[in-house]
């Protein structure tokens, strides 16, 4: 079976690239969704990001992590985003080699949206890598519709690694700044 990993710096449209690849029979996943799953509440790695960054990331009223303080703290300080992600990125690992394996039993081809691919070190084993590529004040705007705000959207682009260097790492870069017609027209000469 193919294993397709799918990067690109935040608000470049991975997700709705994922999308349209379930649409067209992939088996699709997202290591965002499965690192929410691991800081849900009571579960291991919430327990040890309290543990790690104290009770101020809970929220008092749902007693679940608070992602967005989180992620304040986390991408003010370069130590602090590192021990987050030492916490969280093993545990999402083991839940993308469940999801392949799985698609590899039901004999479907597999895509996971990888984020921080090469910043977690998950860039082998892969058929293919897939960088979606957008220019910077393309990625603010679509942060902007998200409610997140430019210095924060700043800080978060700044901590990951360059555009540049995810695009000479990956095998087909696609650029997504206009449609999501375009997106899917160059999405289907990748796949080709």
């Amino acid at each position: 079976m193919i294993h397709i990993a799918i990067t690109g710096g935040i608000a470049c449209g991975k997700s709705l690239a994922g999308k349209y690849l379930k649409d067209s029979g992939f088996a699709v996943a997202d290591t965002d969704k499965f690192a929410k799953e691991v800081l849900k509440k009571n579960t291991e790695g919430a327990k040890e990001v309290v543990k790690a960054f104290g009770k101020g990331v809970v929220d008092v009223t749902s007693g679940k992590i608070d992602r967005r303080k989180l992620s304040e703290i986390a991408y003010s300080d370069s130590d602090k985003l590192a021990l987050l992600e030492s916490i969280v990125h093993p545990r999402v690992a083991k839940k993308v080699d469940v999801f392949l394996k799985e698609s590899d039993l039901k004999g479907k081809d597999s895509v996971v949206m990888i984020p921080l691919l090469f910043e977690a070190g998950f860039e082998d084993g892969w058929n293919s890598i897939i960088c979606l590529s957008s220019f910077m004040n393309v990625q603010l705007k679509r942060l902007e519709k998200r409610g997140i705000d430019n210095e924060t959207g700043m800080k978060i682009i700044k901590a990951q690694l360059d555009d540049y260097a995810k695009r000479r790492k990956s095998d087909f870069v696609i650029l997504n700044n206009g449609t999501k017609k375009t997106l899917k027209k160059q999405i289907d000469i990748v796949l080709n």
